[in-house]
């Protein structure tokens, strides 16, 4: 558990570098504070933590998961069997206080879930960049989010609303389910009325939350994750190349994981490389390679989409994406095409790297000395 007084430290930190940031707009710089100063209060944060670092990150991923397992729980039981403590307008004794209370923890749930999601996508991604885990892991956890949402929108129509349809108030569990899920993917059949003031509240924010997570949050969850998933690969007709495929995954995963011995060791001693930026020849593997110990040394971790891969017989063409975390939290992307040649090994005997090392080690040191 992270301690509140660090959320807020750091929180301070967000807030000033977003605020003077000099990409955004007025607009986008009071929206993103705002997200930054819901996340500062939210014990959501404080219990799942930052990840900022490989240990963190795996911190931060084991504790999400057993948060939203514990909603989804919570409001699945509280819905199915909390119908004793929800009845509408039951407000004597112990009972209405418990019902109350459980369903406005369903109520802070929503809002809790909306400004992280924001948060995320507009504020937090741009200093951590998007990797293809991160991306996949998102949109799994906004699908989880929806299904949070919808239920606990249906714990405050049994508690608070008034809901009439079919010559009856709406009062069953799987009523109340059916008019969630109908409001906030805006179909609104008019089966069911909100009757009262405070019912046709609770469907204007249901209305508002269904529009920005269906027009904002899942389709920038689902555009950030075709472009982060791995491509496709091309191959030759009737060719046998899985070593190629192979080869080709190793070689980055290496790199990914900044082992680079094990890299190096997957090329023959007799490999050719010609980095682009060099005209050194059989020289340039070494150069290759100290680029990457350079690179390995001012950054916190590196992350590569491989946007294409052409194999044909025993080599393969490469187009892919670099995402640099720097050790200040910045971000930094670059881009680049390889060209390698494997034997039946699986190890590789040619490589020609289409990229200028110098512009981008001078651009990783700038931004690393500057937060």
């Amino acid at each position: 558990m992270t301690a509140p007084r660090k959320c807020f430290a750091d929180s301070r930190e967000e807030l000033a570098r977003v605020w003077h940031d000099g990409n955004r707009t007025a607009i986008a710089k009071t929206l993103s504070c705002s997200f930054v100063l819901a996340q500062a209060v939210s014990p959501s944060r404080w219990f799942i933590g930052e990840g900022e670092t490989a240990e963190a990150e795996s911190a931060f991923t084991r504790n999400m998961d057993k948060y939203v397992l514990f909603f989804v729980f919570y409001l699945t039981m509280l819905l199915l069997f909390g119908f004793p403590w929800l009845r509408y307008n039951l407000t004597d004794g112990a009972i209405g206080h418990v019902g109350d209370f459980l369903a406005g923890f369903a109520g802070w749930r929503i809002l809790d879930i909306l400004t992280y999601r924001l948060y995320f996508i507009f504020v937090k991604s741009e200093r951590i960049p998007w990797t293809d885990r991160t991306a996949r892991r998102s949109l799994g956890f906004a699908i989880a989010n929806m299904y949070e949402i919808i239920v606990a929108y249906a714990v405050l129509y049994l508690r608070f609303g008034y809901i009439y349809g079919h010559g009856a108030p709406l009062s069953r569990p799987s009523e109340a389910f059916y008019y969630s899920l109908v409001t906030l993917s805006t179909l609104g059949y008019g089966d069911y009325s909100p009757f009262d003031f405070a019912s046709q509240r609770i469907v204007v924010y249901e209305l508002a939350t269904g529009l920005v997570f269906l027009a904002i949050v899942l389709p920038g969850l689902v555009s950030i994750f075709t472009a982060w998933t791995p491509k496709r690969v091309h191959t030759a007709a009737r060719v046998e190349c899985g070593h190629v495929q192979r080869a080709v995954e190793g070689y980055f995963e290496k790199l990914e994981a900044m082992e680079l011995d094990q890299w190096a060791a997957m090329f023959e001693v007799s490999v050719t490389a010609s980095p682009a930026s060099t005209d050194q020849g059989p020289a340039g593997f070494p150069v290759l390679r100290s680029f990457f110990l350079k690179l390995a040394e001012s950054c916190e971790g590196f992350d590569f989409s491989r946007d294409d891969v052409f194999v044909v017989g025993d080599s393969a063409a490469i187009k892919w994406t670099a995402k640099v975390r720097g050790k200040n939290g910045r971000g930094l992307t670059f881009e680049g095409v390889d060209i390698i040649e494997v034997n039946a090994a699986g190890r590789i005997t040619s490589i020609r790297a289409y990229w200028h090392q110098e512009p981008i080690l001078a651009e990783i040191h700038r931004f690393a000395q500057n937060p």
